[in-house]
């Protein structure tokens, strides 16, 4: 299991690096588990999980800033199902909210996107790139479009359909400026493609936590029901790895939450196609 992070932008720029702590317990002993550049937006703790907690601080390695609290993508999305959605942990469990994450993102994902694959990048000097003026989707939800949402790769030319794609990750990318920064220069027979998802509209980050959550819940309940109309002796549901209990809710109430989970999540990607969105409806 790992956790992302999504980490602010620092406003002291020679404060080149951040250091990520991490603790058991909120009030517990928080340990540094990494340094990176402070320029990136968000960061994958490999080791880590939803159940962990986090702090940052941005340095230069003799002056450090005081620790901001940054609290895990996945945690997000589990107080967003208490909170927003409204459902127990009785009801949907922090375990099975996790593994319906990436399931829930692909629906949206095929819901309002499209995918642009092999797109060449516009050399601009210095090894900088010039990005085509997308909107391009935030793919793992973590609240900023880095290199863990578009890929980059190199190919030599003339390319051919056998062309190897090695892949390549830039120092800097810069959505708003719509620009990458590789380490070097290109080669005069190299060329450098991405692969991306984007939108017609801007989408923010809360919108598509909402849709996301209200996705895994209908995701959630429609599985259930289908199980308990299957056979009326049935008391659990396997989904993926997660073996979890349907209880003694009746088909007919998990139908009505299913459909009414539903219900919120298509009237808001209809709102969202059709331009009118808001974020807290």
């Amino acid at each position: 299991m790992s956790s992302l992070l999504l980490l602010p932008t620092n406003a002291d720029v020679t404060l080149i690096t951040v250091n990520i702590y991490r603790s058991d317990t909120i009030d517990g002993t928080y340990t540094i588990v990494d340094t990176d550049l402070s320029t990136i937006l968000e960061y994958v703790d490999i080791t880590g999980d939803y159940t962990k907690f986090y702090k940052i601080s941005f340095t230069d390695g003799i002056i450090e800033s005081s620790l901001t609290v940054i609290i895990p993508f996945e945690k997000q999305v589990i107080n967003l199902v208490r909170n927003l959605v409204q459902i127990p942990e009785a009801d949907l469990s922090d375990a099975v909210i996790i593994n319906l994450i990436p399931t829930a993102q692909h629906d949206i994902r095929l819901d309002i996107c499209e995918y642009v694959y092999g797109e060449i990048l516009v050399y601009s000097a210095d090894g900088i790139y010039t990005l085509p003026n997308r909107y391009f989707y935030d793919k793992n939800n973590g609240g900023a479009i880095s290199t863990l949402d578009v890929d980059f790769y190199l190919q030599t030319i003339p390319v051919y359909a056998y062309s190897d794609k090695i892949s390549i990750i830039p120092t800097t990318i810069d959505i708003d400026e719509r620009y990458i920064e590789l380490s070097r220069t290109l080669l005069a027979t190299e060329q450098i493609k991405m692969n991306y998802y984007m939108t017609r509209r801007r989408i923010e980050t809360d919108s598509l936590l909402t849709m996301l959550v209200y996705k895994i819940a209908a995701n959630h309940f429609e599985e259930q029901y289908t199980y308990a109309t299957g056979s009326s002796n049935a008391q659990k549901v396997k989904i993926g790895d997660i073996t979890i209990d349907t209880g003694t809710k009746s088909a007919t109430l998990l139908k009505d939450t299913y459909m009414k989970a539903e219900a919120k999540y298509t009237k808001l990607i209809d709102n969202f196609k059709q331009g009118f969105y808001r974020a807290k409806e």
